[in-house]
């Protein structure tokens, strides 16, 4: 007994052109009816296959190319070629799914529209990490450039790292120890800012630093020193930190000896820590410059160590 004729092909009604010179044939047994100039200007890959294709014969105009993926990842792409409404990108993951497409399809113009796509919207809240990943995959630099401040700003500390998706491979180490140094850095230049105010007539003087210091030393509350530290420390791990926030000037009196420590911090020391607010504020997120000269420091100081080595043997 012969086995059964395979299901005729289908014809997609996406694209209805009469003067079609192009079949694509997909998994599940629809076919496209497309043209080739047009399908080898937009998409590499396309262009390959045509060139390659011989399964038509030489009397039919039209020629016919095979793929893997299934009629809705076809239609996606060809919507990108074609003047039609395009996919609705909802989430990340369909436009993971769609750049994925554009790369093995080398189509350029996917990526592009993309990348206005995700720098317009919220996607990347979703996840920093992957959205992060996937602007370096793709070199979308300027959603790289928006996405790496954000990453500073967060709390994300890259111990909870998921295998989840095949593309975190292109996360670096330079780019892990790069956001941690930019907000560490950051902290410690918000903390300079503090401590380096000049409180010699900004504001009164507390009783419990001037009988303990000479005449020429500022005269500043011990508890305004407990505060610069408390948020020093908060910035590190909440870089959004709001020193604002009244809960870190009563944390800075309760653990402060100086019986006046509430009344200076939210009284005369108010004025002084929002303008300690906004020049934090005008810090920037990230620090390119210094972080390659902390890797020149410290790759020159391992260099030192091997250099100096002498061998030794036991006699």
């Amino acid at each position: 007994m012969n086995p059964p004729e395979p299901p005729a092909p289908t014809t997609s009604t996406l694209l209805q052109f009469t003067d079609f010179d192009l079949v694509i044939r997909i998994s599940d047994n629809v076919d496209f009816t497309v043209h080739k100039n047009i399908m080898s200007f937009a998409s590499g890959t396309f262009k390959d296959m045509i060139s390659l294709d011989h399964s038509s014969s030489t009397s039919s105009p039209e020629r016919r190319v095979e793929v893997a993926e299934d009629s809705a990842a076809i239609g996606a792409i060809l919507r990108y070629i074609y003047p039609l409404p395009r996919p609705v990108v909802a989430d990340i993951w369909t436009a993971v799914k769609l750049l994925n497409l554009a790369d093995k399809y080398n189509i350029p113009n996917i990526s592009n529209a993309l990348e206005e796509v995700l720098l317009k919207g919220s996607y990347h809240e979703e996840d920093l990490v992957l959205a992060y990943v996937v602007s370096k995959k793709y070199q979308m630099d300027r959603l790289k450039d928006m996405i790496l401040p954000l990453l500073v700003q967060s709390q994300e500390d890259f111990d909870d790292l998921t295998f989840y998706y095949d593309d975190l491979h292109v996360l670096s180490l330079d780019d892990i120890l790069s956001v941690k140094f930019y907000r560490e850095l950051r902290a410690e230049k918000a903390f300079h800012i503090l401590k380096d105010f000049s409180l010699y007539g900004t504001v009164p003087p507390c009783k419990c630093r001037a009988r303990r210091v000479s005449i020429t030393t500022t005269f500043d509350c011990f508890a305004w020193r407990r505060f610069v530290l408390i948020c020093e420390h908060r910035l590190k791990r909440d870089p959004m930190l709001n020193i604002l926030d009244p809960s870190l000037r009563e944390e800075a009196a309760a653990s402060n000896p100086c019986p006046h420590a509430r009344d200076n911090l939210f009284g005369s020391y108010g004025d002084l820590i929002t303008y300690g607010k906004r020049r934090i504020g005008e810090l920037p997120w990230i620090f390119p410059t210094e972080f390659e000269a902390e890797k020149a420091r410290l790759r020159a100081k391992y260099e030192n160590w091997t250099d100096n080595v002498v061998f030794r043997y036991n006699t």
